[in-house]
């Protein structure tokens, strides 16, 4: 079972823990360790780590890969072609180029996508149109 963590961030920020199945509700036991969790993981403010774009960021570490993304620099190459990516994901996701795997199908038309982000995109093709 999963539990909304409490920490005082945005909703769309909040993250989930896992909490212990044993028992319907928490110990306090287990209450101060999450609380002791948030404490460590976003000890800052959001507004302490503002980038140049306008993003924040609640833990520096993801604040400075995006910098690096801005920056320009891009350590990940593809061993296939050479192309530079600023973000390992991003690498990972291009590699799928080269195998040719699409594992992700439509259930109306068939029609195959490496990402799952792609089909997604794809079934908004299939959705009826709105009359005014």
């Amino acid at each position: 079972m999963l539990q909304v963590c409490p920490c005082l961030y945005p909703s769309s920020l909040r993250i989930r823990h896992p909490s212990d199945s044993s028992s319907p509700l928490p110990d306090a036991g287990h209450a101060l360790r999450l609380q002791n969790y948030c404490t460590k993981r976003f000890s800052a403010s959001l507004s302490i780590f503002p980038s140049l774009c306008g993003e924040r960021f609640a833990q520096k570490s993801n604040l400075n890969t995006h910098t690096l993304a801005h920056a320009g620099v891009k350590k990940f190459e593809c061993e296939v072609c050479g192309k530079l990516f600023s973000l390992k994901h991003s690498l990972t996701n291009h590699a799928l180029i080269h195998t040719g795997a699409k594992d992700y199908q439509c259930g109306v038309c068939e029609k195959r996508f490496t990402l799952k982000r792609y089909l997604s995109r794809h079934m908004q093709t299939h959705k009826p149109e709105k009359k005014e």
